[in-house]
């Protein structure tokens, strides 16, 4: 039994011995600043990755800011482009401005000189004048003066009206046919007023007679074709009398 003690105490006296090495040498041992958390002092080299790093993330941010703003400013101009070809499409303009000049470049002869003959009374105090590649067609209505331009009629046209002297309204156009039809094709100059409902008043006038003189014509056709007809009314007559 006393035995047995002796053993008990060698040992304890051996594990005491260990666990006092172990706490030594750990307390001897070289401290980690990181595992500690202590602050870094960063090399000249780590300064200069970090102030790339730095200046790429602040580059970066500059170009989403820019984007952002051009963005904006795009949507802003598509929807203003876009309720002007509305506005412009809802009230006739896209048919009546290229139908017009459509209308009263023939006023204008080749040469450059006035055709009276086919002007109606509504149209006042016309007058002709440009050249080949942009000629125009002016003209008084209702107490305004309105004038119509075509530049290059036969290539890439683009219709342009003004009002007074100042310009409302501008198209592109294609052009196709004989005679020459134009269509509406974009809007590149627009301004809302009076002189849209006058417009399409004055569309509406000529191609009301127009309409009228084709189809007066027309009749005056039939009627003579339907004097060298006879379908024995002339027999018929004959036997009566």
């Amino acid at each position: 039994m006393a035995e047995n003690w002796v053993w008990i105490g060698i040992l304890a006296l051996v594990a005491w011995w260990i666990t006092s090495r172990f706490r030594e040498r750990k307390l001897l041992a070289p401290i980690d600043p990181v595992a500690q958390g202590a602050p870094l002092i960063p090399s000249d080299d780590e300064r200069s990755v970090r102030d790339a790093l730095d200046a790429r993330d602040a580059v970066a941010d500059q170009f989403f800011t820019d984007s952002q703003a051009r963005a904006e400013a795009e949507k802003s101009v598509a929807e203003k482009l876009n309720r002007a070809r509305q506005i412009v499409e809802e009230t006739g303009l896209d048919e009546a401005v290229p139908r017009l000049w459509t209308r009263v470049q023939h006023w204008r002869s080749y040469d450059g000189s006035l055709v009276a003959d086919d002007i109606l009374p509504e149209f006042e105090q016309v007058g002709v004048g440009g050249n080949r590649d942009e000629p125009w067609v002016g003209w008084t209505w209702r107490g305004q003066g309105y004038k119509i331009c075509c530049r290059d009629p036969y290539g890439n046209p683009e219709i342009g009206l003004s009002v007074n002297g100042a310009a409302v309204l501008a198209v592109s156009c294609s052009v196709s046919g004989d005679p020459l039809q134009y269509r509406f094709s974009s809007l590149s100059a627009f301004v809302v007023g009076p002189w849209m409902a006058e417009v399409v008043w004055m569309d509406g006038t000529l191609e009301r007679s127009a309409s009228q003189f084709m189809h007066e014509m027309m009749a005056e056709f039939d009627r003579e074709a339907a004097r060298r007809i006879d379908l024995g009314e002339s027999a018929a007559k004959s036997n009566q009398d």
